[in-house]
């Protein structure tokens, strides 16, 4: 009974009733309260301010000088820097980085420079590995050999996979390029290979394989996974779109990864690519509506969105065409869409006129976020040149970088033959989207 009225009292001794005519103070129970007074060194740690009070529904953070690759947490980053190529080599790609993890509340930055990344393929699901693909630099002296490489597709070291924790690189498919590469769980990866696919474990094992119903020069690309894993085996299915020529066509099927079955979900025209989140697939589409002259085509873009079972949903009209600049939420809810800002609405050939923009480092655009659903859209913020849209794991926050990795610049040479030059791009900033829960 003691110590309750002693709590009791310490409540009361830290209210303090003003009015205009009368203030409470009791020095008893201060003394009290200085007589009981310790010091205590208090540290945050992954502290991150709270939202700016807004009615927006989304709070948007900029960080410049800043490639963003994706969010490890409501604290972290993933980010990318270019690294320098060694000298007289023929060079795979134009992008070569190490990567860090980057602090987004103290910008305060842990680097793993002794990794070479030319090609990301995303942080595992728990965000404790990264996967890529290493370069192999092969020497300008042997421009045979340089040929025999890249004809061979082995300008590449092959899939590796980075531990955070640790640091330590482990190669899984070794000197192998040509291929897709997406994690399917924590420690397991679906690589497929245009005809055949894999479920590779990051020990090594092969969990699951298969063929694609592919034949002559055609080839599978992935377009999402139902995958279990349950351990020691992995169940579900694998989305796939199958391309093919004269017409153009593009025909969606899923397979059972025990029993192989196929099945044939939807087939469209002048469709090239699709993916699919959730229950959600969305078909990018352009359909002609005659020449308006001589090469120049009348014509409208959309997204044709499905559900699993290829049960047409809607189609979304858009402005523009791009492969990649519609990309859906982890549950597909939601779609983020990067609208070049040059091009009005079902314009005429609006492909053409995005083309005639002649900063292409720069190219005005504008971040959408769709609602599947209902297909309305809000804009969010106006960049130039947005890309690398990723989505965190939740779908509550994404990131994206403004500004291209590698600015490219029209030359004429004393012949007057034109070429380009293209240096790395030290003014990336990049910017996180966070909605509210």
């Amino acid at each position: 009974m003691k110590t309750k009225k002693t709590i009791a009292l310490l409540i009361l001794a830290g209210v303090v009733v003003s009015s205009s005519a009368m203030v409470i103070k009791n020095t008893n129970i201060l003394n009290i309260i200085e007589s009981t007074r310790t010091e205590t060194s208090i540290k945050l740690e992954n502290y991150k301010s709270p939202k700016n009070v807004n009615t927006s529904a989304y709070q948007v953070d900029k960080y410049n000088n800043t490639n963003i690759a994706g969010l490890i947490s409501d604290n972290e980053a993933l980010t990318l820097t270019t690294k320098n190529v060694p000298e007289k080599t023929v060079i795979p790609t134009n992008e070569n980085y190490y990567c860090s993890i980057y602090n987004l509340n103290d910008k305060s930055k842990k680097d793993f420079k002794d990794v070479n990344i030319a090609n990301f393929y995303g942080l595992s699901p728990d965000k404790k590995y990264v996967l890529y693909m290493e370069p192999v630099y092969v020497s300008k002296d042997t421009p045979e050999e340089a040929k025999k490489a890249e004809q061979r597709g082995s300008l590449y070291h092959g899939l590796k996979v980075l531990d955070l924790s640790t640091g330590k690189v482990s190669t899984l498919i070794p000197d192998h390029s040509n291929g897709e590469f997406k994690w399917i769980s924590n420690d397991k990866i679906w690589a497929s290979f245009f005809t055949g696919w894999q479920i590779i474990g990051l020990d090594g094992k092969i969990y699951a394989s298969g063929d694609y119903p592919v034949t002559g020069n055609d080839g599978a690309f992935t377009v999402g996974s139902d995958i279990k894993d349950l351990g020691d085996t992995v169940e579900g299915k694998i989305y796939y779109s199958i391309s093919k020529t004269n017409p153009l066509t593009l025909s969606l099927q899923s397979m059972d990864i025990k029993t192989k079955e196929t099945t044939d979900l939807f087939s469209t025209k002048n469709s090239l690519n699709a993916s699919k989140q959730g229950n959600t697939i969305v078909m990018n589409n352009s359909a002609d509506h005659g020449e308006t002259s001589p090469g120049i085509y009348n014509r409208t873009y959309s997204e044709i969105i499905l559900d699993s079972t290829g049960k047409l949903i809607r189609s979304i009209a858009l402005p523009n065409y791009d492969q990649y600049n519609f990309i859906l939420s982890p549950d597909g809810s939601m779609a983020a869409y990067v609208e070049s800002d040059n091009v009005k609405p079902n314009s005429v050939d609006s492909t053409a006129k995005a083309a005639t923009n002649t900063d292409i480092n720069n190219t005005p655009c504008t971040l959408k976020i769709f609602d599947i659903k209902t297909g309305s859209s809000k804009e969010i913020i106006k960049c130039p040149y947005i890309s690398n849209v990723i989505w965190n794991t939740t779908g509550d926050s994404l990131s994206f970088t403004s500004g291209r990795a590698y600015i490219s610049e029209k030359l004429t040479d004393a012949e007057g033959m034109r070429k380009f030059s293209i240096t790395p791009n030290e003014n990336i900033n990049s910017y996180v989207v966070t909605f509210d829960k």
